[in-house]
């Protein structure tokens, strides 16, 4: 007897996770805590920790005319404390910060983060501008982090604290732990574009029109926001002309 449809693709996801994972886990891109010269690297790509160590790596993202910019408007990423979260092989995801704007204590360990952002303060266009972002996703997931000039921000970021700008320790992409549903930590007209993808469905009205908010907010003026969900008349029609259930909720969630 032939298995259910549902059975076979849940299967089959099981069998891609295996093979993928070790791919998606191991560092592509590694950030290892080691003292770079600071006479190989620009002045204002220089991240400097608590003990005045320089740790090396980073995207790509951080270079070019993001950093000119941010130079010429007289800030320097370096004038910021790094902090190496959640390292594993040598390798870590690195957030950078100004002391007086974090409050809490790093986790002990591979535990889940307690700090935060201290209310009010934002992650400046400045320092936006420094790392080259221009464009912010928003509830992507561990899995989907967009590249050069997007920053990637998702409450899913348990070990990282809350409102920083960090670099992902596979990637070297920029990714932020946030919250949908409250105030975003940025000023207002900060990026070109908002972009969420199958989130908005998951989050409650009430989050739903904060969301909202954020994105009219934080955008400059002729920004898109552009906000993609399950297609609702799909579904419906597919229940009216009596599809079985199972099949229906399968085929509403693989957009078929």
């Amino acid at each position: 007897m032939a298995l259910p449809r549902a059975v076979q693709l849940l299967a089959l996801f099981g069998f891609a996770c295996c093979i993928l994972w070790p791919v998606l886990s191991a560092p592509v891109s590694p950030t290892p805590l080691s003292v770079a010269s600071a006479s190989t690297r620009p002045a204002a790509l220089e991240h400097r920790g608590g003990s005045g160590d320089v740790i090396g790596g980073g995207s790509s993202s951080s270079s070019g005319g993001g950093a000119v910019a941010a130079r010429d408007a007289g800030f320097r990423l370096d004038s910021m404390q790094t902090h190496g979260y959640h390292c594993k092989q040598g390798s870590c995801n690195v957030c950078r910060f100004r002391p007086q704007e974090i409050v809490g204590s790093p986790p002990p360990g591979l535990g889940d983060c307690t700090q935060s952002r201290v209310e009010g303060t934002n992650v400046s266009r400045q320092e936006l501008a420094a790392y080259g972002i221009r464009y912010l996703q928003v509830g992507g997931d561990w899995w989907n982090k967009c590249g050069d000039g997007w920053l990637n921000a998702d409450f899913i970021f348990m070990r990282l604290p809350v409102g920083f700008v960090c670099e992902d320790w596979r990637t070297g992409r920029h990714i932020l732990r946030g919250d949908a549903g409250h105030r975003w930590p940025f000023e207002d007209a900060s990026f070109d574009l908002v972009y969420s993808e199958h989130m908005f469905e998951h989050i409650l009205p009430m989050d739903g029109a904060a969301f909202l908010r954020e994105a009219y907010r934080i955008l400059r003026p002729g920004g898109v926001l552009r906000v993609t969900t399950p297609d609702l008349e799909k579904c419906i029609a597919r229940r009216a002309l009596g599809r079985r259930p199972r099949r229906g909720l399968i085929s509403c969630a693989l957009g078929e």
